[in-house]
């Protein structure tokens, strides 16, 4: 591939003097590739590996077509609340608060981002929740948002975004250009790719589902009980910032407490802590105040530190893609990283599943799940924005004289369905109610019976006892 520069691309003589602003000499290959098809009006589906500049990749000639024609609006979707901040820094970067622009993210004021929204901002950031909230509320109106970029769509999947996106899409104009842009492209998302996009232009940088040819990867096969040892060996061996990746918030929590009490200068991050916690652990990391960052994969998408030189895997991601996701936050853009897996007894058919990923050996999914996202995918539109789940039906089983029906839908009769407690229990009678003592108020036994509380409670208060005495 020959090297291009910006000049070369298209864009417009403020953009260049825009993305001169910001340092950028040479385009990288994804932003040489993506950029003159947005310029043309294409829908565009682009792989390319974490930390090779997807955001600039679609920002720039968004900013482009912005400036160029008026009226014309673009709105982002993000999976986390990370991500969204991250494309909404690089937009405002560009711009220079040139052009109104808009972060609608949950855990922020609602009232803030509704005098925003009557601004009428041309370019919006969000999160798939937050956003329906406002369509709901009738403070976003889509009919006029021409360009759409899905960022990360698998893991708007994974989070269960689903409804939230149809119902998105539902509001947008037939007449629209949509980009779709990931590290990775699992077979879920082909479905999604084919529905909503509009013969797109198929970009894929390097390998499909590969990781960076700049990060150098190790595994530790060790036990579930020696990890927390072989992460302080790791942690006192390599300088510099690293990242420790946990499944679960609760985990989270735990190692951090641990390495702090290693005397390291260790915070969490997950979804559990508020936007402002999470802003502020980020604000630090950036800052150079923290050393180890612990996080969930909240933290595999959209946090951009370039300072980091070791990404851990504590414990192996539940996807085999998030796992590109998690090791490209080290070696970003040219840099050198260093990755590392701690592989207990529990995480090898994991991380064979991994190993499997990176070679392009995707399993395919399970029967169920595949029917499960099939009838996900087919919602009803006449049921509103969020469907309810179909109610269950109930089943009548033919019973044989004699027989008797099973509260399982089971015949006690049948020797296929009919479970090994078969036999009906003997109904028990209905217990009599108690009726409850009623007292005549200041009577003999109203005293007695709120004599027996005062003592009991006399045994434990010392103020009830004083009170008792008396």
């Amino acid at each position: 591939m020959t090297t291009k520069i910006f000049d070369s691309l298209g864009l417009s003589a403020k953009t260049l003097v825009a993305i001169k602003n910001l340092g950028y000499s040479v385009p990288m290959p994804v932003q040489a590739e993506v950029i003159p098809l947005v310029l043309q009006g294409r829908d565009v589906l682009a792989s390319a590996q974490t930390g090779s500049g997807k955001t600039a990749a679609f920002t720039i000639p968004l900013f482009d077509i912005l400036s160029r024609k008026e009226g014309e609006r673009a709105i982002v979707v993000a999976p986390t609340r990370e991500l969204a901040q991250q494309i909404y820094k690089v937009f405002n970067d560009l711009a220079r608060q040139q052009m109104g622009s808009a972060l609608i993210v949950g855990g922020k004021f609602m009232q803030n981002q509704l005098k925003k929204l009557k601004q009428n901002p041309r370019f919006i950031v969000g999160t798939p929740g937050r956003l329906n909230d406002h369509i709901q509320r009738k403070s976003l109106v889509l009919d006029n948002f021409r360009h759409i970029v899905w960022d990360e769509m698998d893991r708007m999947l994974d989070l269960g975004f689903i409804h939230q996106i149809e119902h998105i899409v539902s509001k947008l104009p037939q007449d629209k250009q949509t980009l779709m842009l990931s590290a990775t492209f699992p077979k879920r998302v082909e479905g999604l790719a084919q529905k909503y996009l509009n013969n797109p232009a198929r970009v894929i940088i390097d390998n499909l589902n590969a990781a960076s040819k700049n990060i150098e990867q190790k595994i530790i096969n060790t036990e579930s009980a020696k990890k927390p040892h072989e992460l302080e060996v790791i942690l006192k061996q390599i300088p510099g910032q690293i990242l420790v990746f946990t499944k679960t918030q609760k985990s989270c929590d735990l190692i951090a407490k641990q390495i702090a009490k290693n005397n390291h200068a260790a915070r969490a991050l997950h979804g559990g802590l508020r936007q402002r916690q999470r802003d502020a652990v980020v604000t630090a990391l950036r800052a150079g105040e923290i050393r180890v960052l612990v996080a969930t994969d909240v933290a595999a998408r959209g946090l951009d530190i370039p300072k980091i030189a070791c990404v851990i895997n504590y414990e192996l991601p539940y996807q085999p893609e998030e796992y590109i996701h998690r090791i490209g936050r080290t070696g970003r853009v040219n840099e050198r990283g260093l990755a590392i897996s701690l592989i207990g007894k529990s995480d090898r058919k994991n991380w064979q599943e991994i190993e499997k990923f990176l070679q392009g050996k995707q399993s395919a999914p399970a029967p169920y799940e595949l029917k499960k996202q099939q009838e996900i995918l087919q919602i009803n539109k006449t049921a509103g924005p969020f469907p309810v789940k179909n109610p269950v039906k109930k089943i009548e089983y033919k019973t044989a004289p004699g027989q008797v029906k099973k509260k399982f839908g089971f015949n006690a009769g049948n020797t296929d369905n009919t479970p090994k407690s078969a036999a009906p229990k003997p109904q028990t009678p209905p217990k009599p109610e108690k009726k409850k003592k009623e007292f005549k108020k200041y009577g003999r036994e109203h005293a007695k019976h709120w004599g027996k509380i005062f003592a009991k409670k006399a045994k434990r208060s010392p103020k009830f006892r004083k009170l008792y005495k008396h």
